[in-house]
């Protein structure tokens, strides 16, 4: 059986053209459809940063 150099082979993807495109298409679209959601909601921000305070009081006491 022949061994697949997986570190090599997604080097090789990476570094192509095609994938980076698809790379800024996928991220792009998906910045769009949260931006719209985001939009839809008035209280996003006040959610977002309420987030933030849950993440931070998490990691400080996983500590």
């Amino acid at each position: 059986m022949r061994q697949v150099n997986q570190v090599k082979l997604g080097a090789e993807f990476i570094d192509k053209q095609a994938h980076r495109e698809m790379h800024d298409r996928c991220l792009w679209a998906a910045r769009m459809r949260r931006d719209k959601v985001a939009a839809s909601i008035p209280e996003w921000e006040e959610m977002r940063e309420l987030a933030s305070q849950i993440k931070r009081t998490t990691v400080r006491d996983s500590r």
